[in-house]
C-alpha cells in the first residue's frame, strides 16, 4: 500500500469519526440499493469535513485514485 504512516493514521482516525456519526450508513445498505462498495468508501471519505483539500495537498502528490481506494478498502474492511 502506497501511503505514509502519518497520512494513514489521520485518514483512519477521520473515517472512524464518520462511522460513529453515521452508523446507519453501511456498505450493505449501499449494495442493497444497487451501489458499489467503492462508491460507499468514497462517500465515507467525502463526508469528512475539509478532507478534499487535505487529500489534494497531501496524498495526490504521490498517490492516485487507485492507491487511495486501496487505503480506503483497508481502513473500512471492504472489498
Amino acid at each position: 500500500m502506497k501511503i505514509k504512516k502519518e497520512h494513514y493514521a489521520y485518514l483512519s482516525k477521520e473515517i472512524n469519526k464518520v462511522f460513529k456519526q453515521y452508523p446507519q450508513v453501511t456498505v450493505a445498505r449501499y449494495v442493497e440499493r444497487g451501489l458499489t462498495a467503492r462508491r460507499w468508501r468514497w462517500d465515507v471519505l467525502l463526508n469528512i469535513s475539509g478532507i478534499t483539500p487535505w487529500v489534494v495537498e497531501n496524498l495526490y502528490p504521490y498517490m492516485n485514485d487507485n492507491h487511495l481506494d486501496s487505503v480506503l478498502r483497508k481502513i473500512t474492511g471492504t472489498q
